[in-house]
């Protein structure tokens, strides 16, 4: 994946993934960390199509939180929070999102 493909929203919604990954001491980001920060960006458009959809954004953020509580953590000498990567089903996600990119000829992800 091209990273210079990503919009600014993308590389927002990225480092919104690591910092909740980081600061619950996990070691990979997995796809429910994208969803948290996508629905704990208030500016983004996450939140208000999920509600649109008749789903309450800020429990469906609390729910994502608790799964995030959920996950393994590391800590000591052996955690860094500059060693954190993606897990392989995040990696996939996002493979397939450039994928659906390039098919639609859009030019950023």
């Amino acid at each position: 994946m091209d990273f210079d493909k990503l919009t600014e929203k993308s590389i927002k919604t990225l480092n919104a993934a690591k910092e909740a990954a980081t600061s619950r001491g996990n070691s990979e980001i997995e796809e429910v960390h994208f969803l948290y920060g996508l629905l704990s960006d208030d500016d983004g458009l996450i939140p208000e199509l999920v509600s649109m959809l008749g789903i309450d954004a800020n429990a469906l953020s609390r729910e994502a939180g608790s799964l995030l509580d959920k996950l393994p953590k590391v800590s000591g000498s052996g955690y860094s929070p500059d060693r954190v990567y993606l897990s392989r089903g995040a990696d996939e996600m996002l493979r397939t999102a450039d994928k659906e990119r390039a098919a639609l000829g859009d030019e950023y992800l």
